[in-house]
């Protein structure tokens, strides 16, 4: 079955979208919230007063969130409760990536306060090389310090369910315990799974299109600004290095995150940013689990199929191919120059002091997972008998050595 045969969900559908990750969520989201009102009056409700609904259903299940996002807020959670309780007879669309990390336990909450009568669970399936360097990429914009080799033997290496990093790419990602988990709560027939089209990115909207009766092109053509924007390997890699340069002491994680999200906003200035490579391909040595890992979630899927479970998309799709796999430049940096990486870290240096002194960034406990803090100095603090350009130096040629 393909996207354009499927066929609207009864009303009063309540629809779960489970992302996960990487796998083209925050844009259908900005594309619904877009059409909010537009999808009224034709009977479907798209709760909040944002895209991301996480804030929400951060509040109903006492989630943590991200670091660098702000805390739940309970007039958002009552604000979404009210509109949801006013829809009717109209479908109702909640859609989180958080939600493919859901515990059994919380799925079950989420079924219980959110499904009435008649949920829906909808996950995307995204082929695992082209999943995998997208979500080192995003979380090297969460603080990853590691390098992508170093990140791909931590989560395809050994089942480390006691590790946060291994556990936020399976946990979700193990499409088949997914599914099972969703399955076995809602109904095998309540439940769909989309395989993700690498070739056609309309593909997500005409599914959902489709499911909600709403008319083709409704949410493709819908007016999304720019969301999760790409970057070339030397430019991840050279976030990443600045991760690891400019672990601070005594601020908090939050604080960190917003420092590299200046970080990210002064790379995207540099020239090369409009040329920027591709992630290297996955390297050798993962060819044989990322095999295994592959094979193991079609067939799982085909066997959840006998059970009624709805698979849109053809399966083969999430096989690996052996061009999947190369050698690629370990270090990734080439085309920046010199001065290039001086003038990033200068302007990110005194954009980060001008933060922290005006109250932009708090300081906080120094709580940090997964980065290096023996590193440079806090913002606006020097060397005794150093110049700011000498300490912005010596940071710039440590960062070299990342």
């Amino acid at each position: 079955m393909e996207p354009k045969s499927l066929t609207p969900l009864p009303e009063r559908t309540r629809l779960l979208h489970l992302g996960p990750t990487k796998t083209g969520s925050t844009t259908l989201q900005f594309a619904l919230f877009a059409r909010q009102a537009e999808l009224a009056e034709h009977g479907v409700c798209y709760p909040g007063s944002r895209a991301k609904q996480q804030r929400p259903l951060a509040h109903l299940l006492d989630w943590q969130l991200r670091r660098g996002t702000k805390p739940p807020d309970p007039e958002e959670y009552e604000l979404v409760e009210r509109q949801i309780a006013a829809a009717g007879d109209r479908r109702v669309v909640l859609s989180s990536e958080r939600l493919g990390r859901a515990s059994g336990e919380e799925a079950r909450r989420v079924v219980e306060h959110y499904g009435a009568e008649h949920p829906h669970v909808v996950a995307v399936a995204r082929r695992y090389d082209r999943y995998l360097p997208s979500e080192w990429q995003q979380n090297v914009k969460q603080l990853e310090t590691r390098s992508y080799d170093a990140w791909l033997r931590l989560v395809l290496g050994p089942p480390r369910p006691d590790d946060y990093g291994w556990r936020f790419v399976w946990t979700a990602h193990d499409t088949v315990g997914l599914a099972q988990r969703w399955g076995e709560l809602v109904g095998w027939e309540n439940l769909t799974i989309l395989v993700a089209d690498e070739d056609d990115r309309s593909a997500l909207f005409t599914a959902f299109e489709r499911l909600l009766g709403l008319p083709l092109g409704f949410l493709a053509e819908a007016p999304v600004p720019r969301t999760n924007r790409s970057y070339g390997y030397e430019e991840i890699e050279l976030l990443r290095r600045w991760n690891k340069a400019f672990a601070v002491r005594g601020v908090s994680s939050e604080a960190k995150v917003a420092l590299v999200r200046q970080a990210a906003r002064r790379l995207e200035r540099l020239p090369t940013v409009d040329r920027p490579s591709p992630l290297p391909l996955l390297p050798v040595w993962s060819r044989a689990a990322v095999t295994e890992l592959s094979e193991r979630r079609i067939e799982g899927l085909r066997h959840l199929q006998t059970k009624g479970l709805r698979v849109v998309g053809d399966l083969e799709r999430l096989r690996v191919p052996d061009a999947a796999f190369g050698e690629g430049d370990a270090q990734g940096l080439s085309r920046f120059s010199g001065d290039e990486v001086d003038r990033l870290l200068t302007a990110i240096a005194e954009s980060s002091r001008r933060a922290v002194r005006s109250g932009q960034v708090q300081r906080g406990t120094g709580d940090d997972r997964g980065t290096n803090e023996r590193s440079a100095p806090a913002p606006g603090k020097q060397a005794a008998g150093t110049s700011q350009r000498s300490s912005y130096r010596r940071l710039a040629g440590r960062f070299r050595r990342r």
